[in-house]
């Protein structure tokens, strides 16, 4: 079974057996097949080893980049819900007034038409004031 073999049988007679020398051929050529068994299993130890430290390394850079990310993105939304709040207290006040806003809000939008009918009431009053005796004149010399 190992390499000190020499083909010598050592029994009592000496007597050599006609299987023996094959048979410790298949066994050396066993062995040669155990080494190279050996040598794949420890080329898989090896790829599980390598895939366990990326896992590892990868496992880190999610833990150390990653968790700070959803670290500040927490933090960023705490201090928007704050500021919503804020604001939305703010616009209480402002929505208690919407009356005068939208009275505001339809004076602009009118702006053009209330100047020009007040355009016409003030020169209405103004024909009635400056012409208004003469016609009340001529209406009582009839």
């Amino acid at each position: 079974m190992d390499d000190t073999y020499q083909g010598i049988e050592r029994r009592c007679g000496g007597s050599k057996c006609i299987l023996h020398d094959g048979m410790m051929e298949n066994f050396k050529r066993g062995d040669d097949r155990m080494n190279s068994i050996d040598s794949k299993l420890d080329k898989i130890i090896d790829m599980q080893s390598n895939h366990r430290n990326d896992i590892t390394h990868l496992r880190d850079i999610v833990e150390n980049g990653l968790k700070s990310k959803v670290i500040e993105t927490v933090e960023t939304t705490k201090a928007l819900d704050i500021k919503i709040d804020n604001i939305s207290n703010r616009l209480i006040p402002i929505e208690n007034f919407s009356w005068f806003r939208e009275w505001v809000t339809n004076v602009r939008n009118n702006l053009f038409k209330k100047s020009l009918s007040l355009a016409m009431i003030g020169g209405g009053f103004y024909i009635i004031i400056h012409f208004g005796n003469k016609f009340i004149d001529m209406v009582l010399k009839q």
